[in-house]
């Protein structure tokens, strides 16, 4: 009869060792997801943070030359050598849309660099603009993000 009684206290402790382990292998588990999942939370708000943010906060047309202001609203610097400008053209009467791109190129900035909460003044070659009849849209392009502003007389 002693042998049986022995056989319970020693499943018991099998039993509890087995419990132990399975509520330890959740635990990890759980926790290594809980953890990749603030670290994929972590890197968007940083990538958040460092994409560029900016506006053409002013434009005009002084004949040859098409100059605007460029300021920079995000938390990161702007390299202007690789900022990209298009300006579209519309008609002002029935506001359709007339030639796909009447300027595509690079602008050039004096300062190259923008620092956050800074702005540069750009200017860009253009062809002889007809600011009576028409209004031009331009959009400028800096690694993927687009800011625009509406040249109009």
């Amino acid at each position: 009869m002693r042998s049986k009684k022995a056989i319970t206290p020693v499943i018991a402790v099998i039993l509890l060792i087995v419990m132990t382990v399975g509520i330890a292998a959740f635990t990890f588990i759980w926790m290594q997801n809980f953890v990749q999942n603030l670290q994929t939370q972590t890197q968007q708000q940083v990538h958040q943070l460092q994409r560029p943010r900016f506006t053409i906060s002013y434009a005009a047309y002084d004949g040859s030359n098409l100059k605007f202001v460029l300021a920079n609203a995000g938390t990161v610097p702007i390299n202007t050598e690789e900022l990209k400008v298009t300006v579209e053209q519309y008609d002002k009467v029935s506001e359709s849309f007339e030639k796909a791109v009447i300027i595509n190129g690079k602008p050039t900035c004096n300062p190259k660099q923008v620092s956050p909460n800074g702005d540069t003044n750009c200017e860009i070659k253009t062809p002889r603009l007809d600011l009576k009849n028409k209004y031009y849209v331009i959009i400028a392009t800096y690694k993927g993000v687009t800011a625009q502003n509406t040249l109009r007389k």
